[in-house]
Order: structure tokens, then sequence, then C-alpha cells
């Protein structure tokens, strides 16, 4: 369904994603939760293969 929206989208308009500059804060936090949640996560996983 989202691949074709974004083929409306690219045929209807000039569609452009852009990714320049420093994340917002908001995801900055979602980033740093999630890296945290991996490193417990391989933490974990090498007690576990002890």
């Amino acid at each position: 369904m989202l691949m074709l929206r974004q083929l409306a989208l690219l045929n209807s308009s000039d569609a452009s994603y852009v990714f320049d500059g420093q994340p917002p804060d908001l995801e900055k936090q979602e980033l740093a939760k999630r890296y945290l949640k991996r490193a417990d996560a391989t933490e974990d996983l090498q007690e576990a293969m002890e």
C-alpha cells in the first residue's frame, strides 16, 4: 500500500526525501533508548552463551 502511494506521488509530482543534518531531540532520545536496549540484549546473550 505504501509503495502504491509513493508511486502515485512520484508520478504526480516531484517527491524528494531529504535526510540532512542532526535528528530532532525526540528522535535522539528514541535512538538512545534503542541503543541501550540493544546493549542490554547483547549482554544478556553473552551471559546466556557462557
